[in-house]
């Protein structure tokens, strides 16, 4: 049998003289190398270089990301040229959409043009043609996460309250927010600004959704795992934190003794005078409405009173679980008031224990139009998220998602009035809130909504207070970018990569650099637009709301979270950057420019995270465990980059922050909490860098490292011991 001839489709003059094997490499071969002799290549024909195959796993990875890109563009324009028969049409007449209409009508340049803060995202809403043709006026710019070309429209004066959006170029993988008819622009003006997706016929493919995925590491517990981190503080489980939940969640929220208790005595132990439950409503209204206004303040009383008519006559429905919860977030609700969590403790539990029993008896077998069933669930969730109580708030918050959707379903038919409509808007909204804030720490089953949100337009609320409704919509924008970030930069896919869990191996150290360097460059695009959309999205913001982000000190809580959602969405952007820096980038290496100012980036954020968040820490809300959680992994990388020779310069005041974030933690820390063990790390940590730092002063000349790091002895993990690397030279 003739063996086959291999040779190299391309090889140098030497090689080819030599008869020796080359392995292709410009400007010059290997063996030209170790020969010190000039390397020349004879030109190339066309069908050579075609034939060449991807020299490694990143061009691969490149190459089928393009191609992916290339079929979604085609896909969109097959179903733009389908739909311009039923546009036209239907912008003949324009009749006005229910809340969870279907037929959103077709935005005109007049229409753009009286959006008020209409901001493109970056991902569908275009103003030019979907080749990437330059506008007159505005570049436009290829979004690297959908392929399409799109335009960077400036913020606008108010005329309107809803979201516009062109179907001139359109995502088929994201449902947009549809016009609502409104005078108002109170009812929002900028919640275009907060629209997030262009009109499209939604699509089955549940994978072309902007959703959190499920093994995305975004998580703190994966940020631990990876090696330089895992050297400083030790070795944790990836499910820590989740473990550590579970475990607390053991003890039940309510004691068995009164869940078999009958509730008509337990409700003869709760106090529901007049006065007292005045007060209560009061404080609901006065400190939680404004951070998620679902209630509808003017119909409430009335629902009150059938609730107290229905308990005297033994009639225990939703709607009395719905106002218990009321009455239960009242008492614990004054997010104003210092931390005391022994005091804190039983605040309002009363309610919270005949409305939990009332609901979650009924949600079984509920499939009625009513709701206050699915709204008394999510009452019960963020009550449970300012007890700190995560999962426990997760599962509620599940349960009520469930109901959402079936009414969802129902609404799309157009069986109800207005007012039901943006009762369940607002719901939707607000779960999509709470569940997906699960989501982005836990790796926990999904419900749905995000992608019934994607069909959603944001919702109308009342004019009473123009800047609380104005900050609810804000932070359900921003909800959504920080879903796209976690999945266009977090996918499991590329964890390995961003990510790695061992990179001891000396020998393997140079090819594995070059791979994960391979990986952040193919993310270059998507980091930078993603970056675009974040200051698109506060650039469009209302001045009454807009922060300050040159001062760290917020005017109130909402003030507060408003800038740690941006903070956070700013850190986890340039993340991968990070820690490709501080795991693998070597003394008096020069990066990338973009690599560098991620970086910085990266560490301004977590520096201004912290600064701000020791103010939301010093009051029981409903943000308190996230941002526990968000001040362990700000800290953590902070000291990475500390231990870094090469990055110490860039936090000079890391002695400062680690100092905040024990301090702000300390008073959270109770007996087997996930607070507790956040707080033995940071002092660890605390304990630990000063010797890191110490030790890199006074590190001899010929004491080497691995990459950027001291490497730990295996058989002394408790202790930060660092070798001396005999040089193989």
């Amino acid at each position: 049998m003739p063996y086959p001839r291999r040779r190299a489709p391309i090889a140098c003059e030497y090689c080819r003289h030599r008869k020796r094997r080359c392995d292709g490499r410009t400007p010059v071969c290997s063996l030209c190398a170790t020969a010190g002799v000039e390397c020349k290549y004879l030109d190339k024909p066309p069908e050579v270089r075609k034939a060449r195959r991807p020299d490694n796993a990143g061009t691969a990875a490149l190459l089928q990301r393009i191609n992916e890109l290339e079929n979604r563009l085609r896909e969109c324009q097959r179903n733009e040229s389908g739909r311009s028969a039923c546009s036209s049409s239907r912008s003949s007449t324009h009749e006005p959409t229910s809340c969870l209409g279907d037929d959103p009508p077709t935005s005109t340049e007049g229409d753009r043009n009286s959006d008020p803060f209409q901001v493109d995202d970056g991902v569908g809403q275009t103003g030019g043609s979907a080749t990437g043709t330059p506008n007159a006026q505005i570049g436009v710019l290829p979004d690297p996460l959908t392929g399409m070309s799109v335009d960077n429209d400036p913020p606008i004066a108010p005329g309107v309250s809803t979201p516009q959006t062109s179907t001139l170029g359109f995502s088929p993988s994201i449902w947009a927010a549809q016009p609502l008819p409104t005078s108002d622009w109170l009812q929002l003006a900028c919640a275009s600004v907060l629209n997030y997706g262009p009109s499209s016929i939604p699509t089955t493919d549940e994978g072309g959704y902007v959703i959190i995925p499920s093994g995305h590491h975004t998580t703190t517990s994966s940020l631990l795992s990876i090696e330089p981190v895992r050297a400083l503080v030790g070795y944790y489980p990836g499910g820590l934190f989740y473990d550590l939940e579970a475990s607390r969640e053991a003890s039940p929220v309510i004691p068995s003794d009164m869940m078999s208790d009958d509730l008509g005595l337990l409700l003869s132990q709760v106090d529901l005078s007049q006065g007292t439950t005045d007060r209560l409503i009061s404080g609901f209204f006065a400190f939680i409405h404004p951070q998620f206004p679902i209630i509808d303040r003017d119909l409430f009383p009335d629902v009150f009173e059938k609730s107290k008519q229905d308990v005297s006559k033994h009639i225990y429905g939703p709607s009395l679980g719905m106002c218990l919860l009321i009455l239960a977030l009242g008492a614990l609700g004054s997010t104003d008031s210092p931390l005391s969590p022994d005091d804190n403790d039983s605040a309002g539990m009363p309610y919270f224990i005949i409305a939990y029993r009332i609901l979650t008896t009924i949600w079984a077998g509920s499939f009625d139009d009513d709701l206050c069933q699915p709204t008394g669930m999510l009452l019960a969730a963020i009550y449970l998220c300012f007890k700190s109580r995560p999962l426990a708030a997760w599962k509620l918050a599940y349960m009520s998602s469930c109901n959402l959707q079936l009414l969802t379903q129902r609404t799309m038919s157009g069986c109800y009035d207005k007012e039901h409509d943006d009762m369940l808007s607002r719901l939707c909204w607000t779960c999509f809130v709470v569940e997906c804030d699960s989501l982005s720490e836990f790796r926990l089953p999904r419900t749905g909504i995000e992608m019934a949100i994607d069909r959603m337009n944001f919702p109308q609320l009342d004019a009473c207070n123009e800047r609380d409704n104005v900050m609810f919509l804000a932070l359900c924008s921003i909800r959504r970018l920080l879903n796209r970030i976690h999945n266009s930069v977090y996918r499991s896919s590329n964890k390995h990569d961003l990510s790695p869990i061992d990179t001891v191996d000396q020998m393997g150290f140079n090819s594995r650099a070059q791979h994960a360097l391979l990986a952040l460059v193919s993310l270059e695009g998507i980091l930078s637009e993603l970056e675009r959309q974040l200051d698109a999205w506060y650039s469009s913001l209302p001045e009454i709301v807009k922060p300050d982000l040159c001062s760290t000190v917020p005017s109130d809580t909402q003030d507060a979270w408003l800038r740690l959602r941006y903070w956070s969405a700013r850190h986890i952007i340039s993340r991968p950057c990070l820690i490709y820096e501080i795991t693998w980038c070597k003394k008096g290496e020069v990066q990338p420019e973009y690599v560098s100012r991620h970086v910085e980036r990266c560490l301004d954020s977590s520096r201004n995270f912290i600064r701000t968040s020791i103010h939301v820490l010093t009051k029981q809300t409903y943000y308190s465990w996230m941002v526990l959680q968000a001040q362990l992994s700000h800290s953590v990388l902070i000291v990475a980059a500390v231990s870094c020779s090469s990055m110490k310069h860039r936090v000079p005041e890391w002695r400062d922050l680690l100092q905040l974030a024990v301090e702000a933690v300390k008073p959270w820390s109770t007996r087997c909490s996930s607070a507790e063990v956040i707080l033995l790390i940071l002092q660890t940590l605390r304990h630990k860098v000063g010797f890191v730092t110490s030790w890199q002063t006074r590190r001899p000349e010929n004491a080497s490292m691995v990459g950027n790091k001291m490497v730990p002895v295996r058989h002394r993990r408790c202790m930060l011991i660092t070798l001396k690397i005999p040089n193989p030279h």
